[in-house]
């Protein structure tokens, strides 16, 4: 699989029907709905945030670091949450993260399939790497609990 970072375009952007989606109900207060992804065009996957939890009770930087990620998959469209542990970066822009996998939405007939949708998310988030099309990382590991 190759995932790439990117910008969603127009066409991509109506073909998915984001606009439906954005305005889905975050579950708790939150940033607002990504505009890029992390896609493999080829295999018809992508991983885009939804929203990062944000709350007063929150870090000094306001996110509780519960984020929630629309991964599209084998023509479902899932929803993930995932709780950040822990993350770092040295002076060579290594980035390392580990994240729990809090909760994953899918479809009956996808739940046969949950293990290689989790391995391919895995994927997806390690080419998202600290960012996305945002992330200065020169190198990125993940692990995911």
């Amino acid at each position: 699989m190759k995932f790439v970072n990117e910008y969603i375009s127009a066409q991509d952007f109506n073909k998915y029907h984001f606009d439906v989606l954005n305005r889905r109900p975050k579950k708790t207060s939150g940033t607002p709905p990504a505009d890029a992804w992390t896609i493999d065009r080829d295999a018809n996957i992508w991983l885009r945030q939804f929203y990062a939890e944000t709350g007063k009770s929150a870090s000094q930087d306001g996110f509780t670091g519960v984020s929630v990620w629309d991964f599209y998959w084998r023509d479902d469209l899932m929803q993930v949450k995932l709780l950040s542990l822990a993350a770092r970066i040295n002076v060579e822009r290594h980035f390392s993260a580990r994240k729990k996998l809090l909760e994953i939405e899918m479809s009956a007939a996808m739940v046969k399939y949950q293990s290689q949708a989790i391995r391919d998310l895995e994927e997806a988030l390690n080419a998202y790497k600290d960012g996305g099309v945002h992330s200065e990382a020169k190198s990125f590991s993940l692990v995911l609990e």
